[in-house]
């Protein structure tokens, strides 16, 4: 009927997260606005939807964001990095293994799916500004190709093919600080279970791992990483929100709206999580002396993070220059 105000309906595309499901389940509303969760997707089907513009946005790497300024795509950050932490638990041993630190990569086997991950490209930044290992330093087993971004000159990579029959005694995938078990892929499972038969000294895995005969290399892990944090003022961020272009252009006003729902959105969190994810949150908060993880804002803090990672994402091959980090953001970004 004539008069009547059509809601602009918005799709976006994010992993199943405590922090968003209050949005999900309409418990936060955005004025004149109709707004459809899709949560169904894979990393790289959602991130590949977010990059032809066939979602209106959601959660994109880090990594493939600012590589999306290569490839001339239309999309605009906002502060809401709905995906963050430390990643130095992330790489794990055999159980029994006599390893500590992760200085100990040093001249191993190093086994990687996907090496532009943004979790991976953290972790080559960490161990070359941290432990004094370089990405030539060690020798890569991928079952994703060795010609793979994030590989590049002088790196000794090999290529293993992963066998569908790799035997899986329980490993399991964690978003630590999503309370959100992740089914671990078929070149995860297949390079753990080689790393328990001793063929590979080292996994990095982009989620946390566990299970039978595994388990992070450092055996304080929580200490390392709130000191990590105490010296260097950096914790990481590996994925951001973003819109496409077209979207903020015809609904500028979207942008602090959504942003203000997110932050809504993640009070409301605990209702979907357990008293141990909970209780991981608090943990997290105390190695950030007290900080909020989740706070949503474009800080000089965020943006050093932001800077760091560009500059691990150019020493390794992932850009060919640097550039403001800010200028990927939605207008009056630090406002917000």
């Amino acid at each position: 009927m004539e008069g009547l105000h059509v809601p602009t309906r918005l799709s976006l595309g994010f992993m199943r997260r405590p922090r968003v499901r209050a949005l999900q389940d309409g418990l936060v509303t955005l004025p004149d606005v109709e707004l459809d969760i899709v949560d169904t997707l894979g990393s790289t089907e959602r991130h590949n939807r977010i990059r032809a513009g066939t979602l209106d946005g959601g959660e994109m790497s880090t990594s493939g964001l600012f590589r999306s300024r290569l490839r001339g795509e239309q999309l605009v950050a906002l502060p809401v990095f709905i995906k963050r932490g430390f990643n130095h638990q992330h790489i794990v041993c055999r159980a029994d293994a006599p390893f500590e630190n992760l200085s100990e990569l040093r001249a191993r086997r190093v086994g990687v799916v996907h090496a532009d991950s943004s979790v991976m490209v953290w972790l080559r930044g960490i161990l070359k500004d941290e432990y004094g290992v370089s990405p030539q330093d060690v020798t890569w087993v991928t079952t994703a190709g060795k010609d793979q971004p994030g590989f590049g000159p002088g790196q000794a990579v090999e290529e293993v093919q992963a066998s569908t029959d790799a035997q899986d005694p329980g490993w399991t995938g964690l978003e630590r600080l999503d309370d959100t078990p992740r089914k671990l892929i078929s070149g995860e499972v297949f390079l753990i279970s080689e790393l328990v038969k001793g063929h590979i000294d080292f996994f990095c895995c982009n989620t946390f791992a566990s299970g039978p005969g595994i388990r992070p290399v450092l055996r304080n892990g929580d200490q390392v990483e709130a000191d990590y944090y105490q010296r260097t003022r950096l914790y990481p961020i590996n994925h951001t929100v973003v819109l496409q272009q077209r979207v903020v252009q015809e609904r500028p006003d979207l942008v602090r709206s959504l942003v203000l729902a997110f932050r809504q959105a993640r009070e409301l969190a605990p209702r979907w999580m357990t008293e141990q994810g909970i209780q991981t949150w608090d943990k997290e908060r105390a190695k950030l002396g007290g900080q909020e993880p989740f706070a949503y804002v474009f800080t000089d803090e965020a943006e050093h993070v932001l800077r760091t990672f560009m500059r691990y994402q150019f020493e390794q091959g992932l850009l060919p220059d640097q550039f403001g980090v800010e200028s990927l953001f939605a207008g009056g970004v630090r406002a917000f």
